[in-house]
């Protein structure tokens, strides 16, 4: 298994088990560090933490010793490394990383859920097919990051260029803050710079035709740079929600609180009143595993399912939704309700497919199964045909964007 997959499969193993996950978090200079995974999870008021490092192949003392500093340098709970249990000076390994709340286990993607339960990092293990399809879900997502980090489309494309920025914001500023309303403040500055920048990239990309590349985009998944900045509006929405949540437990004074926006501040406020430390975790899970959408025709049976991995009740799902709209509050509000479905709006055609998958392995049913007549028709399986070929170009030979397509036939 490639550095890449071992890594989905540790983030599979925690987003599923109630923890907020961040991938490939780095310092803002991008030269110091990236962290394979850190995950977050807050109970009753109380923040932790764990960071986790994914080494494929062979893991020297050096990986420790940079695990030991970063986690003592971002005060980081506890620590994981994935090392190869056949070197010669691993049991030294191990005991040395106990010392520093460090745990050192194999890297074996098979029983890696078994081993992060066992260092206590997972409270119970979850479904083999629920983790892969977290795996798949997490391939679309990074195909959605390969696009806009893509070195031709952001000479080619200025909104790409901003996108990029604010992706690598969120990757390193967004996390990297000890205060927790400073990480807040500047969130909003983010949020509020270039809001609707998928429809900026589809106004840039057909100019006079920007609706009708916008809804190609939306309805049918076709114009994969317009689907990637829809990804990341509401990547940044998530991330502002997890600060929320960390303002909310944070016990400290700070300066920068009365300059969070009111709106937000009354957010931290609700999640403390009401304990909503599900908040941040439940989210992920909703649109990244289940596509951002919930199936009417059985809506205890979707909420249970999502509260379960995100380590919550039925009724605090249900509340979650709520929290998202009253947080982010938009004319029409955020959600419609179509064909037995209640839609999250702006959702990109592979990831609400992709939720598509997680109901195939929470209910051990094919999609065409599943679905009613109108909820196939809504989400058809060519949508699902279309997440799974997303997925692939993470997998095999480098992607080439579909203007870049557009160009080679003209040529």
């Amino acid at each position: 298994m490639t550095g890449a997959e071992l890594e989905r499969a540790v983030a599979a193993a925690l987003q599923s088990s109630g923890w907020f996950i961040l991938r490939g978090a780095s310092d803002e200079t991008f030269q110091a560090f990236e962290l394979d995974v850190l995950g977050y999870r807050f109970t009753d008021g109380r923040e932790e933490s764990v960071m986790v490092e994914a080494k494929g192949g062979k893991s020297g003392f050096s990986d420790l010793w940079k695990l030991v500093g970063l986690k003592t340098h971002l005060n980081v709970g506890a620590g994981v490394l994935l090392a190869d249990d056949s070197e010669p000076l691993h049991d030294r390994k191990v005991i040395l990383a106990r010392k520093h709340n460090i745990s050192v286990i194999a890297q074996d993607d098979v029983g890696l859920p078994e081993a992060l339960a066992e260092v206590d990092v997972i409270d119970s293990l979850p479904e083999s097919e629920v983790l892969a399809v977290w795996q798949r879900c997490f391939r679309i997502e990074d195909a959605l990051i390969k696009i806009l980090n893509d070195r031709d489309l952001w000479q080619q494309w200025s909104t790409i260029r901003i996108a990029k920025q604010q992706l690598q914001h969120l990757a390193s500023k967004a996390w990297l803050e000890p205060d927790p309303w400073r990480q807040a403040v500047r969130l909003y500055r983010l949020f509020q710079e270039h809001p609707k920048i998928a429809r900026r990239m589809a106004n840039e990309m057909a100019p006079g035709q920007t609706d009708i590349a916008y809804n190609e985009a939306l309805y049918h998944g076709s114009i994969e740079e317009i689907l990637a900045c829809f990804y990341l509006e509401h990547r940044k929405r998530l991330t502002v929600t997890f600060s929320a949540t960390r303002c909310a437990a944070f016990e400290g004074d700070s300066r920068y609180e009365r300059l969070a926006p009111g709106s937000f501040r009354a957010m931290v406020d609700t999640i403390a009143s009401e304990n909503a430390w599900y908040l941040p975790a439940l989210l992920q899970v909703y649109f990244y595993g289940f596509g951002g959408m919930v199936c009417l025709d059985e809506p205890d049976l979707e909420y249970d399912a999502m509260a379960l991995q995100a380590g919550c009740t039925r009724q605090q799902v249900q509340r979650a939704l709520t929290l998202f709209a009253e947080l982010f509050s938009t004319p029409n509000g955020w959600f419609h309700e179509r064909n037995e479905l209640s839609l999250l709006k702006l959702v990109p055609v592979q990831i609400r497919a992709g939720g598509c998958w997680m109901r195939e392995a929470v209910y051990g049913r094919p999609w065409s199964e599943l679905a009613t007549v109108d909820q196939l028709k809504a989400i058809p399986q060519g949508h699902l045909r279309k997440a799974a070929n997303l997925e692939q170009s993470v997998l095999t030979r480098p992607r080439r964007s579909l203007s870049g397509r557009r160009r080679q036939k003209e040529r």
